[in-house]
């Protein structure tokens, strides 16, 4: 029987980063001993501790936002548990304190220029700082119009820098905008639809033709788009909800093709789109935090029989090479991690309301019913043991979506505004019943 300490063993991988020259992957490592930078070679081989102390502060298991390379490659950029942003010289050397911006909540989202002379770095979630890497010099580049700001990232040339952006009452996930700051310019504020207003922003980019990148939902659901055009227009979304900074759901490579995390209905798949449109999978299972490096696609990987791992795809070959495991050796074979069952069921109001059913392998005809936070969330199909606890003693777990949820498109996510506490429990209630009726338990 899985003992409850298990739960706790092992580390948590996060934002895995290839170097410049593609030769490296950078990763944050978060264990109870506290948390590193390790780098591992992309071929395989080895892993490496880059940082000692102080400690990077890493960020959730999809998201990031923690450190950026240099780009020669001669080190890298990094926030610390003690609030500074420190320079890290690699593969190994002194750290050195570049500046400690006051900020009460902490900073997020690291972006080294492209000449690798600024940073760009967000201050309690309101704040753009550009700080001077020679001598920590700090200014502030967004010019107040907005609540919260996130995720901000360098045009290619290093003459534009944009983020995300919103105001209250909407949450990011409601209302956002992309905010492109150019070098000598006030702010401009691009939102979703070509203007129409609608709709959500987050991952802005611009590339070196001055397109504007990023996944917006002004069609209904969380695509990829390129001045506001989808990549690849489909009913699944490509993102999760923007609950903290360092999401890194696609990226493009110089070629024009496109790498892109696909939710269908919680469960993953890594899609690449070429430049002709054509759509290939490079793999299944939960996809995290993708970049291209030559001819690789790194990114961090998980599932329900697939304990979370950093890997890399071959671009031409489409084989996976796994670089690092997170948790401790043992889980890939426990009878009881399993992949859950899609469930679909129909409201009272006709809504087609979705879960997913894991099923014990030792089933005693009892049924756990867990649900997600939020309630703008999802559990997709991912390791968690606590879920496989309860497997292993004979519970079957049912994880509902209710309307709330992400993963569903905008109009099943923002049903549930102005009906908290009475759609979700109806629609939760809904599920059950039908479970019940089919003999669940």
């Amino acid at each position: 029987m899985i003992s409850p300490e298990r739960l706790l063993a092992g580390r948590d991988l996060t934002e895995p980063r290839p170097s410049p020259d593609g030769n490296h992957v950078a990763v944050v490592v978060a264990a109870a001993g506290g948390a590193a930078i390790v780098s591992v070679p992309v071929d395989g081989g080895p892993e490496r501790q880059i940082t000692s102390f102080p400690a990077p502060r890493p960020g959730r298991g999809t998201g990031g936002g923690c450190f950026d390379w240099l780009p020669d490659g001669s080190g890298l950029v990094y926030l610390a548990t003690d609030g500074g942003l420190w320079h890290q010289p690699f593969p190994g050397g002194d750290p050195r304190l570049v500046a400690r911006p006051d900020a009460a909540e902490g900073l997020a989202g690291v972006a080294v220029s492209p000449d690798g002379a600024r940073v760009a770095v967000v201050a309690d979630v309101e704040r753009v700082l550009v700080v001077q890497l020679a001598d920590g010099a700090v200014h502030r580049v967004d010019d107040g119009a907005f609540e919260f700001v996130i995720d901000p990232s360098w045009a290619p040339d290093g003459g534009a820098l944009t983020w995300q952006a919103w105001n209250a009452p909407s949450m990011p996930w409601d209302h956002s905008v992309q905010v492109i700051r150019r070098t000598g310019s006030t702010p401009e504020h691009a939102v979703a639809g070509g203007g129409t207003g609608a709709g959500t922003v987050q991952q802005p980019r611009l590339d070196a033709r001055g397109r504007r990148w990023c996944v917006g939902d002004a069609g209904g659901w969380l695509n990829v788009t390129c001045d506001d055009r989808p990549v690849l227009a489909e009913p699944f979304e490509h993102a999760g909800p923007t609950w903290g900074a360092g999401q890194h759901s696609y990226d493009v490579a110089e070629d024009g093709t496109v790498v892109l995390c696909r939710n269908e209905r919680g469960f993953g798949r890594l899609v690449m789109v070429m430049p002709d449109g054509t759509v290939t999978e490079l793999g299944k299972g939960v996809h995290a935090q993708v970049r291209f490096t030559g001819r690789h696609v790194v990114a961090w990987r998980s599932g329900g029989r697939t304990p979370t791992q950093i890997v890399a795809y071959d671009r031409t070959t489409r084989e996976r090479r796994v670089l690092m495991v997170g948790p401790v050796a043992g889980w890939e074979q426990e009878p009881a991690l399993v992949e859950p069952e899609l469930v679909e069921v129909p409201s009272a109001d006709g809504v087609v309301l979705h879960a997913r059913r894991y099923a014990s392998p030792t089933p005693t005809g009892r049924l756990l019913c867990w649900l997600h936070g939020g309630p703008t969330d999802q559990w997709m199909v991912d390791f968690r043991p606590r879920v496989t606890l309860w497997l292993d003693r004979g519970w079957d777990v049912l994880v509902p979506d209710h309307r709330g949820s992400t993963g569903h498109g905008r109009a099943y996510q923002q049903a549930l505004n102005g009906r908290w506490g009475d759609l979700d429990v109806d629609d939760v209630a809904t599920v059950l019943e039908h479970e019940q009726r089919r003999g669940g338990w």
